[in-house]
């Protein structure tokens, strides 16, 4: 019999107390267990101090179970000098809201607020060609497209020949369409063919999002297609902060590489298959490498790239210095907004700003280990603040 604490909604009930129940009122918690039974014997820890980590980590850094499997600090043996660089996705969050003033994150989650912003502030971005709404959409030279018969012309005769289709609201990569044109219908990167008509429809009733983007499909600078031997996108994930000063700057840089068969970037603390390289911040220099293992216990070091063998240790970012001042410029003009992610592609012509995110991963930091630079700078922001 699986043993249950049942959440009580009342008010007396401490908030420390409420957190322990969730961890146990869940279906997982037989999988948790032997999952750390499998942890212990991977660290050759105690099983007992095994679950006591995981547990504080939980309630005391408010990691969630994927993060401490695959961050790989669910050994009870993790040196204070590494956990002290690794934050939680929920507290990164937390103080990037803190940070950043309330009521401007639809400037950058909206994406189409988010393109036709950038391209009035002259920052570079992918060619927009329209907004899609079944009933209400636009072109981005402003000719309205109201129902299916104007859409399907659009498909048919306006767009080119390959093209990205992703929500406006959409997070971590969901619901992107590569689009590619064959003949008299799209193929998109799964290989599902569809007509002008089946892409309206697809979008007209998608059952989770309600309107898109239609945008240019950027292409790799040439040394990250011999680097990788994949034309499938890679993005460099740079955050930027603005201190009291007004003066940007960049606490952490890394370039996301595409993984075996996969055709987008997302590393999801290695368990997508993708990797996740730390840039030297002076000159873009990769300096590590890490990969998810077999078993999502920890992160591994990886020294070539495992299909081409190319050496992945100070391969060099094409137009890194460009790259850095494209974000510098944009971090600036999105101000009051404090701190962004960004995504930046590397093309043949030169960076392109893909997407800004005012609640941007910091699991990328944590896996690195790289997480003081930001976490100083968030203190110094939030005390600041907090004195005002």
């Amino acid at each position: 019999m699986i043993l249950k604490v049942t959440i009580s909604r009342a008010e007396n009930i401490p908030i420390l107390l409420k957190k322990l129940a969730r961890c146990f009122d869940v279906s997982k918690t037989v999988d948790t267990l032997v999952t750390l039974k499998k942890v212990a014997r991977h660290f050759d820890a105690g099983y007992l101090a095994t679950i006591a980590h995981f547990v504080k980590l939980q309630l005391i850094g408010r990691f969630r179970r994927y993060e401490i499997f695959r961050l790989g600090i669910a050994d009870p043996a993790t040196p204070p000098e590494i956990m002290a660089d690794v934050i939680s996705i929920v507290s990164g969050i937390h103080m990037q809201r803190a940070i950043n003033p309330k009521g401007y994150d639809y400037v950058t989650e909206d994406k189409g607020v988010f393109y036709h912003y950038c391209m009035g502030a002259d920052i570079r971005v992918p060619r927009l060609y329209a907004v899609f709404d079944p009933l209400l959409g636009w072109t981005a030279n402003g000719e309205l497209l109201n129902g299916k018969d104007d859409w399907v012309r659009f498909f048919q005769d306006e767009v080119p020949d390959s093209l990205v289709i992703k929500p406006t609201m959409g997070l971590q990569a969901k619901s992107v369409f590569i689009l590619t044109r064959d003949q008299d219908a799209f193929t998109d990167q799964s290989g599902q063919r569809y007509s002008a008509t089946d892409l309206f429809d697809v979008f007209a009733t998608h059952t989770e999002f309600d309107r898109f983007i239609i945008q240019e499909r950027v292409e790799n600078h040439p040394d990250l297609i011999e680097l990788t031997d994949t034309a499938a996108l890679h993005t460099v994930r740079i955050v930027t902060g603005i201190d009291n000063n007004g003066e940007a700057s960049i606490f952490f840089a890394a370039q996301k590489l595409v993984g075996g068969s996969n055709l987008l970037d997302g590393f999801f603390c290695g368990a997508a298959g993708n990797y996740l390289a730390e840039l030297s911040l002076d000159q873009g220099r990769i300096v590590k490498v890490l990969i998810g293992t077999e078993d999502g216990f920890e992160l591994e070091v990886l020294e070539t790239h495992p299909k081409t063998g190319h050496s992945l240790v100070n391969f060099r970012v094409p137009y890194w210095q460009a790259a850095r001042d494209m974000v510098i410029d944009a971090a600036r003009k999105f101000a009051p907004i404090k701190t962004i992610g960004w995504d930046v592609a590397i093309t043949p012509d030169g960076p392109v700003i893909i997407e800004g995110n005012t609640s941007w991963g910091i699991d990328h930091f944590s896996a690195l280990r790289n997480c003081s630079p930001f976490t100083d700078y968030a203190r110094e922001m939030i005390g600041t603040a907090g004195k005002g």
